[in-house]
């Protein structure tokens, strides 16, 4: 009767174990989906915001210099700034605040 209950017990645990370790698996797969998805969202999300905000500052800088060359370099600039800067913050505040 000892063996036979220490059997089904040694039996349990490894069920339970297999069990543990593949449901693992399965929430560490959809992590690390879920992460890159987390990256593309904010990639698009930041450019859809960049042209935005490049057709307002292409319209004030040919308003201000009225130099096309002058403003594109300008919009050029300051829009790739910021683009990598708001990537990088909402990966940040992914960790912070998931």
């Amino acid at each position: 009767m000892t063996h036979l209950l220490q059997t089904n017990v040694t039996s349990a645990l490894n069920t339970h174990i297999l069990g543990y370790w593949m449901n693992m698996r399965r929430l560490n797969s959809l992590k690390h989906g879920k992460r890159n998805s987390r990256l593309k969202r904010a990639i698009a999300k930041s450019l859809s915001w960049r042209i935005l905000g490049i057709i307002l500052l292409i319209i004030i800088g040919i308003i201000v210099t009225g130099n096309w060359v002058e403003t594109g370099i300008i919009t050029i600039t300051f829009h790739t700034i910021r683009t990598v800067l708001y990537v990088f913050h909402e990966l940040m505040w992914e960790r912070i605040w998931p």
